[in-house]
């Protein structure tokens, strides 16, 4: 598999717009004083007008009772409002039907679902503020078990937790569903969201705003990229690049859409033009993300150590690094590398897929199954990586000569995953499905990439040479050369 095509920053805007509800809400107006009724100041009422008052007032209530009392009008006239000072009899709430159960749940019930636990640790939120002066917890497990029984996680993205942050004077939270977790909504990324100052935000607010100005356009042009809709998002960005010529940003995030929709070479030239602008290691992290699709490798490389220059030592940087180095073969210096990355951060997903593919290639069984175990206890299940970390550890383990734990592991993998791609590869794996059904689940060339390789280490741990060399063969006449399956056709190959 590629890692994603993207640079993976996603940050947020240069000119973050605190006043436009996205992430504050300017507070409600003061309320003017009002005039005062008695005391200083206050002037005293003749006895008469305060006679002549009541006597109306009671006159009034007397011919309300006796001309609007209800049943009293027939016909098809409208019955006249009663009296506001007359009192109304108890009235009868009208039967409500039983609501219907939905026997299908929409396509965006997941949404729904992560909205639903979202009000209700905002709820949770309010009571612990209720109880502790104002203040809110500094992580969500504060409102265990007093407040909540658990604390949920999105039911539509891979069990990601929700992004918390507290803050005091003033006592503020926002609660932010992290990553991209329902595409099939107009939330966009990093929706929803909900804080103590804004409210309930289903999506960005700057999809909503018409735009007037290069930071409106670049806002909303921001908003449709984390949304997904890239052609829409390359048009405002475009405005706000023409209106501001000098704001490197919108050109910026144009190339990530083009690095989105795979237009390589155009994606460069965004990259480019914004770094005429601002050297930044963001830029250069993108733009090698560009060359290596396009196996350009020299000049990624170059790009990543330009960003090591200027931003030292990121292990963000260094992981992206190591692949570039793991497609030219140079697996030892990828593995060096991914250990520097894993060194900043432990839970780098693509240090770690990076290492163990390097020692898949170099025939390290043991130090493959290791690396994938350690995976799945430290980044988790739930990771788009998780499913594929099961795959290359059962192989592994077999490399080992260590079958029951292949078995274990490709066990609990069919318990444990989700059933969409590459799911089918690990049923393969376990004897589920033959391999016919798993080429008909991979239904596109990236798919088939994958498929063609597990068939082929499959035959190769078994001992069939022949359809082993046939799959490999495949993978590298057909296959995506920019996926870690390729270069790893290429060495078991050569291994054969």
């Amino acid at each position: 598999q590629a890692p994603p095509a993207g640079s993976g920053a996603l940050p947020m805007p240069p000119t973050v717009h605190q006043q436009s509800g996205d992430w504050f809400a300017a507070p409600p107006p003061p309320r003017a004083p009002s005039t005062p009724v008695g005391g200083l100041g206050a002037k005293k009422v003749p006895n008469w007008v305060m006679a002549t008052f009541f006597a109306l007032v009671i006159g009034l209530a007397w011919y309300s009772a006796t001309h609007f009392l209800p049943g009293q009008l027939d016909g098809g006239g409208a019955t006249p409002s009663p009296s506001p000072l007359a009192v109304s009899p108890a009235a009868t709430p009208a039967p409500v039907a039983a609501a219907t159960p939905d026997p299908t749940p929409p396509p965006d019930a997941a949404f729904r679902d992560c909205l639903a636990n979202m009000k209700t640790l905002s709820t949770a939120m309010d009571m612990y503020g209720a109880d502790h002066m104002g203040h809110y917890p500094t992580r969500l497990e504060g409102l265990l078990p007093t407040y909540v029984r658990t604390v949920p996680t999105c039911p539509g993205g891979e069990g990601d937790a929700y992004i918390y942050n507290a803050s005091t004077a003033p006592d503020a939270y926002t609660l932010i569903c992290g990553g991209w977790n329902h595409r099939g909504t107009n939330a966009g990324r990093f929706y929803p969201r909900i804080g103590s100052w804004f409210g309930v935000q289903a999506h960005n607010p700057d999809l909503d705003i018409a735009p007037v100005d290069a930071q409106t356009y670049f806002n909303r042009g921001f908003a449709f990229y984390q949304r997904g809709d890239y052609p829409r998002a390359v048009i405002d960005l475009e405005h706000a690049a023409s209106l501001s010529p000098k704001w490197s940003a919108p050109l910026y995030y144009h190339a990530e859409c083009l690095l989105e929709q795979k237009r390589y070479d155009q994606a460069v030239d965004q990259y480019t033009r914004a770094l005429d602008l601002q050297k930044s290691a963001l830029y250069y992290t993108g733009r090698a993300a560009a060359y290596t699709q396009l196996t350009e490798y020299d000049k990624a490389t170059a790009d990543y150590l330009q960003a090591d220059k200027l931003v030292s030592k990121d292990p963000d940087t260094y992981a992206n690094y190591a692949f570039v180095l793991y497609l030219q073969g140079k697996f030892q210096e990828a593995i060096n590398v991914s250990n520097a990355s894993l060194k900043r951060n432990l839970r780098n997903e693509r240090a770690y897929v990076t290492r163990y593919w390097c020692e898949l290639c170099m025939g390290q069984g043991a130090a493959v199954a290791t690396d994938a175990q350690n995976f799945l206890g430290t980044v988790g299940w739930k990771s788009y990586q998780s499913p594929y970390s099961v795959v290359i550890g059962s192989f592994g383990y077999s490399m080992d000569k260590r079958d029951a734990e292949a078995k274990a592991l490709l066990d609990s993998g069919l318990a444990r995953l989700r059933h969409d791609w590459p799911y089918p590869s690990v049923q393969y794996l376990a004897g589920q499905i033959g391999q016919d059904s798993l080429l008909t689940a991979a239904t596109d060339s990236e798919k088939q990439t994958e498929a063609w390789f597990y068939i082929g280490m499959k035959a190769a741990l078994e001992g069939r040479k022949d359809d082993a060399r046939k799959a490999f063969t495949w993978v590298r006449d057909n296959g995506k050369n920019t996926f870690f399956e390729y270069r790893a056709a290429l060495s078991w190959l050569a291994r054969l």
